[in-house]
């Protein structure tokens, strides 16, 4: 599984830092991948994964908008495309040498007319010990005709699963977006409640409140890179860790930014501290958690369309 074998991504991602530091030297094989030409918000995640596989940024200002956050395999925040430029040209081109991107599913979910998530699969190989799965959120815009990432969040797939079905799929564009007399300060504490009434769900139990804290087509990615694709099974995932492993345990609100791309899209970056607890004989101590939530006014009423979490390794 993603978590236990020797070099996935995101032990490679800790490695690359120690080489950063001048602690460890390292590199992998060659290999290379392309990707299909692709328009819309699609044109973006392309834009990435060509730059991605070639091992150079440096046009990053063709697909990634100058405030573009980046949430790594191992949960370390990058704020910024100069930031991200950076990390990449350094730790992934050092490290990541030959490692070839492939995406094995795309899913366009509009926040709106100009706002839209793109959730994919890659296949990030060769590897040592053959390939590695990911699950990734590209949060993209229409800024001025051009769609730009504006946050991307990618996290290991533990039991290494692969999507079926078709290689893209495109939901249509919402007709309900906008609304409401709310000032901005409004608005933004009704998205931050759509939060934190998602993490006091181990305590609360709340989970009937979902028909009007969440869409329909709520998508989710776990902690280990499980995909729920609405709100139906969203509430099923969490509910069973919610009420059991989780039961009870607290969840600390660390650090919440909230940024509007539009008047009608929020997307949130939080860190978590959930309190210990146990679960397959395995105590855990105070987990951090990264996530990116979407929240979006439907008439009024702000809801959650889309979270990914990541947990913070050490």
């Amino acid at each position: 599984m993603a978590r236990e074998r020797g070099l996935t991504r995101s032990s490679l991602w800790s490695c690359a830092t120690m080489t950063l530091l001048g602690a460890v030297a390292g590199g992998c094989s060659n290999a290379s991948a392309s990707s299909p030409p692709a328009t819309g918000p699609r044109a973006p995640v392309a834009g990435y994964l060509e730059a991605f596989n070639a091992h150079s940024f440096a046009n990053a200002a063709d697909f990634a908008s100058p405030d573009w956050t980046f949430i790594s395999p191992i949960g370390a925040r990058l704020d910024g495309r100069d930031a991200v430029v950076q990390d990449y040209a350094t730790v992934e081109a050092a490290v990541l040498v030959g490692v070839g991107m492939t995406l094995k599913k795309q899913s366009v979910v509009y926040a709106s007319e100009t706002v839209a998530v793109v959730t994919a699969t890659d296949i990030l190989a060769p590897f040592p010990t053959g390939e590695d799965h990911e699950r990734l959120t590209f949060v993209v815009v229409n800024d001025g005709g051009t769609w730009l990432i504006h946050q991307l969040q990618v996290t290991d797939i533990a039991d290494e699963s692969l999507p079926t079905g078709p290689a893209v799929e495109e939901a249509p564009v919402p007709t309900d977006v906008g609304g409401g007399s709310a000032t901005s300060a409004e608005n933004e504490k009704a998205v931050r409640d759509d939060v934190t009434w998602y993490w006091g769900l181990p305590v609360s139990h709340a989970f009937d409140a979902a028909d009007t804290r969440t869409t329909e087509d709520w998508n989710q990615i776990s902690p280990v890179g499980a995909w729920y694709r609405n709100r139906t099974d969203s509430i099923a995932g969490i509910s069973q860790a919610f009420t059991t492993f989780l039961n009870g345990v607290s969840v600390t609100d660390e650090d919440t930014s909230v940024r509007f791309p539009t008047a009608d899209v929020a997307i949130v970056t939080g860190k978590t501290l959930t309190g210990p607890y146990v679960v397959g004989g395995a105590a855990h101590d105070h987990e951090e958690v990264l996530s990116t939530s979407v929240v979006v006014n439907h008439g009024g009423n702000w809801l959650l369309m889309h979270s990914h979490h990541t947990i913070l390794s050490n």
